[in-house]
């Protein structure tokens, strides 16, 4: 299975950890950020997670901080991307 992660710099660590168990389960996993626990903008990275869902069908996205606002109003300009 495909997996597309996104995270801002708090869910950092968390998401490294995800990816590193999905790889290990022989997963593909496309990292599309944040690379460092550096205060980030979280939509820079969430909306690029939330195009490579929209676009293949087996996709499978994730974000690390579920009541972020900035992420959701991002991930809702893609229809067929769940919040």
């Amino acid at each position: 299975m495909k997996f597309s992660l996104g995270s801002d710099h708090a869910g950092f660590r968390y998401k490294e950890k995800v990816k590193e168990l999905l790889a290990s389960l022989g997963h593909e996993v496309k990292d599309c950020g944040t690379f460092s626990e550096e205060p980030v903008d979280y939509p820079l990275f969430i909306r690029p997670a939330a195009e490579a869902v929209a676009s293949v069908a087996r996709f499978v996205g994730t974000k690390s901080r579920p009541g972020s606002p900035a992420s959701t109003m991002t991930l809702t300009y893609f229809r067929s991307v769940s919040v």
